[in-house]
């Protein structure tokens, strides 16, 4: 038995997932990212390293904070710096709160968080 699964939400772009369950050696999963490099590095090239941010988090309208988020760990990350534990925990508090903005209208089970009428007993539960 082989499943093909052809559209797979929140991903910009192209994705195939690929599942064959029949296989005597085990399960084999294919996982195929079908866009073409986007060599966003190109414009980020040559601009001053506290710009990089800002335009990686312009890449893609779905998830900017991951984008901003990455950049910066990679400026940290070349530049050998470590930040502080107050950094890090600001950091999984925005993890948590974007996590509640895609996540939370789906336990209320609108299309908008906000356009539940019981969207304040759940965020206070």
């Amino acid at each position: 038995m082989s499943e093909e699964v052809n559209l797979v939400e929140r991903i910009e772009g192209h994705l195939s997932l690929d599942i064959d369950l029949e296989r005597r050696d085990g399960r084999k999963i294919r996982l195929e990212i079908r866009e073409g490099p986007r060599l966003f590095e190109g414009f980020l090239k040559g601009r001053d390293y506290n710009e990089i941010p800002f335009f990686a988090s312009r890449i893609c309208g779905f998830c900017p904070i991951v984008h901003n988020l990455s950049a910066i760990k990679a400026l940290e990350n070349a530049m050998n710096v470590s930040v502080n534990e107050q950094t890090l925990d600001f950091r999984r508090a925005l993890n948590c709160m974007a996590k509640s903005v895609f996540i939370l209208p789906s336990i209320v089970e609108k299309e908008h968080f906000l356009s539940s009428s019981h969207t304040v007993s759940v965020l206070l539960s």
